[in-house]
């Protein structure tokens, strides 16, 4: 599967930003009209239960006034006013939009079932006794039927309509519920889609990008061996693990290196660095080092190696080499190594591991002042200058 280019990984964040933004405000409007639905409701709900409460209280109002009480009388007007205002709202067809509630197509069955014109008749004889004056023959009448219907015949289909609006009522509640709960289904999707198809391409990425950063820092360009820097931050790890002794630490060189650039150029030089770097990662062990720490010059970091084992190793390499023509176009060019080992004691000091380098580089200078092509230990090479 090709990989994503960062064309396309922008254009689907930008994408996903963009869907989750049109469903976040998706679901910003749909709380919004919910709670002014919410709020319409709730208004129907309290209407309806205030007709229940104001029919009784007309009817008490009503005795009261047939009794001479007279502030009873503008408390039974307003109250009226107030009934017929909610009745008229809660009967109607059209109705004012705030009241809009889903139930209001079964209460308005329930108004037409009869309860509609009782209201109606409720409201009627209201009127009479709010005009009327107590002590008339067919005022006591009126007063007694009122109080009939308000304690006999209104309140179940009052008490019905409630029940209808608020059961509507929970019935929006679940319904803006349900579709939260899908909105947040489509964000999580579109998150985890985002996360699958973007995210995730992106931190591969970057991890690439970090693991060559890291090889660009810690080895040499041209032969992908160690540069020295990592060498020797590894080496001094190394040292601190007992179990890796003995060790010893190989300083090695190409013989005449100059002379190769000289006479076939440079691109043959780096051919043949790049092959002796090849030729060095096949002759070595698992846990073995290698490093390019100068020009022509290689080190080596040979753990859990005895003395006689670091010399044939690098005996086999040096063998190998001479066996060998690094450069198709000059078949019949030979190419040298001179090498200095040195080991390391497990019970040196903070400074073992460079004295043991400068002791590798010293037998090193040994084996080409002996006439190169030869492995020199440092015990040898101290001898010698002795």
């Amino acid at each position: 599967m090709s990989e994503l280019s960062s064309r396309a990984l922008t254009l689907r964040y930008l994408l996903a930003l963009g869907l989750i933004a049109v469903f976040s405000l998706l679901s910003h409007m749909i709380v919004s009209r919910a709670m002014a639905d919410d709020d319409g409701s709730a208004a129907v709900v309290a209407m309806s239960m205030r007709q229940l409460v104001l029919s009784q209280r007309i009817a008490d109002l009503a005795d009261r006034y047939a009794l001479g009480e007279k502030v009873a009388h503008a408390e039974l007007h307003q109250a009226l006013q107030q009934f017929a205002s909610d009745y008229r709202t809660l009967s109607s067809d059209e109705g004012n939009a705030r009241f809009a509630a889903y139930g209001k197509p079964q209460a308005l069955a329930i108004y037409r079932d009869g309860l509609g014109a009782r209201i109606k008749r409720f409201i009627h004889l209201a009127h009479r006794i709010d005009a009327g004056t107590p002590g008339q023959p067919e005022f006591s009448v009126q007063v007694s039927e009122l109080r009939h219907l308000a304690r006999e015949r209104l309140p179940d289909g009052m008490e019905a309509v409630a029940a209808v609006h608020v059961h509507a009522s929970e019935y929006h509640v679940r319904h803006v519920q349900w579709l939260q709960r899908a909105i947040l289904g489509v964000i999580f999707l579109l998150l985890l889609a985002e996360a699958l198809g973007i995210f995730r391409p992106m931190i591969r990425r970057i991890v690439r990008y970090a693991r060559q950063l890291q090889h660009l820092a810690s080895h040499d360009a041209l032969t992908n061996v160690l540069n020295r820097r990592e060498f020797n931050v590894r080496g001094q790890a190394m040292m601190v693990d007992t179990s890796q002794y003995p060790l010893h630490v190989v300083m090695l060189d190409v013989d005449h290196f100059k002379s190769v650039n000289d006479r076939y150029g440079h691109p043959a030089g780096d051919q043949v660095l790049a092959g002796l770097a090849d030729l060095i990662r096949g002759c070595l062990r698992a846990g073995d080092m290698a490093a390019r720490v100068g020009g022509e010059e290689f080190a080596l970091l040979l753990p859990r190696c005895s003395t006689e084992g670091a010399t044939a190793l690098v005996e086999r390499l040096r063998m190998q080499l001479v066996g060998m023509s690094p450069l198709a176009d000059a078949p019949t060019m030979r190419v040298t190594i001179s090498a200095g080992i040195a080991e390391i004691s497990k019970d040196a000091g903070a400074r073992a591991f460079e004295d043991a380098m400068r002791k590798a580089d010293h037998a090193l200078y040994s084996a080409k002042r002996d006439g190169r092509d030869r492995v020199v230990h440092a015990a040898c090479a101290g001898s010698k200058s002795d």
